[in-house]
C-alpha cells in the first residue's frame, strides 16, 4: 500500500505525532524571505490542541536526508510500518515506534529538522549529548537521543528564545549509519534505553496494524480484489486517527483526522463508534462515550474537544439515542453495565433540548445556528435563527424510543413508558408542525416565519421510516 502524504498523514495509533507534505506556505502579504523558509516538503507535526492550538495544522519541523551538509532530492515511500526516503547517496528512514517515540535511521545519509520556531522556543543540551527542545508553538517538546553518530544542534539564543532552531543527526566520521530517536514528552522528560532494533521497530508497528486491519468490516475472501486496496488505506485512516488518553481525552480517541480536523464533534465520534461496532467493540463503546465524558451539569454536550480545548459555542444534534439503538441490533456488547453507564447521560442530553432550546416553549426544539445541526450553511437557516427543523425532532424522536428500551432493559418500566410516550407525541406534534401537504419545511423559532428550500436537509425525518404515515413516505 503506498500513502499518499499530500492527502493521507503518516502516524500510528495512540501519537500525537504526524508527518505530511505540505505546500509551500505563504500568501500576498509574506515576503519572499518568509515564503522561502516555508517550503513545500515532508514535515512532521503536532496534532495537540487540535484545530486550536497555537500554531493549527503546523509544520513544526522541515525534514530532509543531506550530504555534507546540504540537503539532497528525495523519493518518498510511505507504509504503515514506516516512511523511506530514497536518495542517490542513501535512504533515510522514519518509524514512530511509539506512540511518543519517532525512530530514525540513516544509511549513506543524515537527517536534518529545520523547526518553525516560535517565540519562547528554545534548544538546550542535556546530559549523554542528547538535546531537549521546548516547541511552544506547537505545545510539545522533545529529547533527541542519538543512538548512532550525534545530533548537531544550532540554537542561537536571542534573549526570549530561539530565532533559528535547527538540528541535524550524523553519522560518526568512520560510519555511514545513523539512528536517533525524537520522544515527545509533557513535563519531565524520564531516561529510557532504546533496545529494540529500528527493524524491529518497523516489524512491530507492521504486526499492530495488521492486527487491527484484520478486525476491521470485509475481511472476508468474497471481498472483491478491486476493494482491497481502498479498505486498507481506510483502515490505515482509521488505526492512525487514534491518540491516548491525555488532558481531556479519558480515554483513547479517535480525532477525525490528523490532518486539519484534529479534534472530536459531537457527532463524528458517533460514526466513528459505528465504524468500530462489528469487531472492536470496546473501542466503539469508548467512542460512544467519549461526548459524555465532558457533560455539563446541564445535560449538555460540548460541539468539540481536544486533549487541550473544549468548544462550548455551538452543539451538534442528538443522534446518540439512533446511534445507539444501531449499535445494539449489532453487537451483544452492550448490556447491564453499559446501559447504566449511558442511560442517565443520554436522559439528560435529552432533556437538555426541551429545556434550554426551545425559547418559545412550543414543545418544538430549536437550533441556534447552522452548525448545531451538523448542516453548517444549509440554506433553511437564511430565514434566521433559532430555527426550528423537523430533522432536530426526527432525532429525539428515536433518541426517546431508545431510552424507552434502555429503561425498559433496566427494569425501570415506568420511565420507559414515558419515554415511549413522549417519543410518539413528539412524532404527532412534529407532523402537525412541520408537514406542508407533500414535504417538511423549517421555520423560525416564535413567529414560525417559513423556511420552505429544496434543501436535502429537510429530508432527514426519513430516518424514521415506518414510523412516519405512508402518505408522508
Amino acid at each position: 500500500m503506498n500513502i499518499d502524504l499530500r492527502h493521507v498523514p503518516f502516524s500510528r495509533n495512540g501519537s500525537y505525532l504526524a508527518f505530511s507534505i505540505l505546500p509551500a506556505a505563504g500568501n500576498s502579504s509574506d515576503s519572499e524571505e518568509s515564503r522561502s523558509e516555508r517550503p513545500e516538503g515532508l514535515y512532521l507535526r503536532s496534532v495537540h490542541g487540535g484545530s486550536h492550538a497555537v500554531q493549527p495544522n503546523g509544520r513544526m519541523a522541515l525534514i530532509e536526508p543531506i550530504v555534507d551538509e546540504r540537503p539532497i532530492p528525495y523519493e518518498i515511500r510511505v507504509e504503515p510500518s514506516g516512511i523511506d526516503l530514497l536518495t542517490v547517496r542513501g535512504t533515510l528512514s522514519l518509524c514512530i515506534a511509539e506512540p511518543y517515540v519517532i525512530r530514525v535511521r540513516g544509511e549513506g545519509v543524515g537527517m536534518r529538522m529545520t523547526f518553525n520556531a516560535h517565540l519562547g522556543d528554545y534548544a538546550i543540551p542535556s546530559a549523554n549529548r542528547r538535546f531537549q527542545i521546548n516547541s511552544f508553538g506547537y505545545l510539545t517538546q522533545l529529547m533527541l537521543t542519538p543512538l548512532m553518530g550525534s545530533w548537531k544542534v544550532d540554537s542561537p539564543w536571542n534573549g526570549t528564545g530561539a530565532g533559528r532552531l535547527v538540528a541535524e543527526l550524523l553519522p560518526d566520521e568512520d560510519s555511514e549509519v545513523c539512528e536517533g530517536a525524537v520522544e515527545e514528552f509533557t513535563s519531565v522528560w524520564r531516561p529510557r534505553s532504546y533496545d529494540e532494533t529500528f527493524e524491529e521497530c518497523r516489524v512491530n508497528l507492521e504486526d499492530d496494524f495488521k492486527q487491527f486491519l484484520r478486525q476491521m468490516p470485509g475481511f472476508s475472501p468474497k471481498l472483491p480484489a478491486g476493494y482491497a486496496e481502498a479498505r486498507r488505506l481506510a483502515a490505515f485512516v482509521n488505526w492512525s486517527a487514534f491518540v491516548e488518553p491525555q488532558g481531556h481525552f479519558l480515554r483513547p480517541a479517535m480525532l477525525m483526522s490528523k490532518n486539519w480536523m484534529n479534534n472530536v464533534w459531537s457527532w463524528d465520534h458517533c460514526f466513528n463508534a459505528m465504524a468500530l461496532t462489528y469487531h472492536k467493540q470496546v473501542m466503539a463503546w469508548d467512542q460512544l462515550m467519549l461526548m459524555f465524558d465532558m457533560q455539563d451539569d446541564f445535560g449538555g454536550l460540548p460541539d468539540c474537544y481536544n486533549d487541550r480545548s473544549v468548544v462550548w459555542n455551538f452543539c451538534k444534534p442528538p443522534i446518540h439515542g439512533w446511534v445507539l439503538g444501531w449499535m445494539m441490533e449489532r453487537t451483544q456488547f452492550i448490556r447491564g453495565d453499559q446501559i447504566r453507564q449511558i442511560y442517565g447521560p443520554l436522559c439528560r442530553w435529552t432533556e437538555w433540548w426541551f429545556h434550554y432550546r426551545d425559547d418559545d416553549h412550543d414543545g418544538i426544539p430549536q437550533y441556534h445556528h447552522g452548525n448545531d445541526s451538523g448542516w453548517d450553511n444549509a440554506t433553511p437557516f437564511k430565514v434566521g435563527v433559532p430555527l426550528e427543523s423537523p430533522d432536530l425532532c426526527a432525532f429525539l424522536v428515536l433518541q426517546m424510543e431508545t431510552l424507552a428500551k434502555l429503561a425498559a432493559k433496566i427494569r425501570n418500566y415506568e420511565e420507559a413508558e414515558s419515554w415511549q410516550r413522549r417519543s410518539e407525541e413528539l412524532l404527532q406534534k412534529m407532523l402537525a408542525h412541520f408537514w406542508q401537504g407533500d414535504h417538511f419545511a423549517a421555520m423560525r423559532s416564535g413567529d414560525h416565519l417559513l423556511a420552505d428550500t429544496d434543501s436535502l436537509f429537510l429530508y432527514l425525518p426519513l430516518i424514521l421510516g415506518k414510523r412516519l404515515p405512508l402518505a408522508v413516505r
